[in-house]
């Protein structure tokens, strides 16, 4: 998915595992989409090759499975933060 000029967004969670884990683009931070349950991962990408990259992962590119592990339980507990972070607002919030 594009973002704008220099940044790569995505809402798949392998993608963004695989981009993180090889440090081809530098992940910036995840995001709530609106107030929906999905997030959406930002990559710094002034080169553009985020498209390219994503093609790669999803054709079955190599890569370092406990890198990409990592990378997988980071990306979920920032996903974590993001919906309790939301869910303990509104808890305050109610009225």
């Amino acid at each position: 998915m594009p973002g704008n000029q220099n940044t790569y967004v995505t809402q798949n969670l392998t993608v963004a595992a695989f981009l993180m884990a090889s440090e081809k683009l530098p992940f910036i931070r995840a995001q709530r989409i609106g107030r929906s349950s999905r997030i959406e991962f930002i990559f710094s990408d002034p080169q553009v090759l985020g498209p390219e990259l994503e093609v790669e992962v999803l054709s079955g590119a190599a890569w370092n499975v406990i890198r990409f592990y990592d990378a997988l339980r980071d990306l979920r507990t920032r996903m974590n933060v993001i919906w309790h972070a939301e869910e303990n607002y509104d808890d305050r919030h109610r009225y």
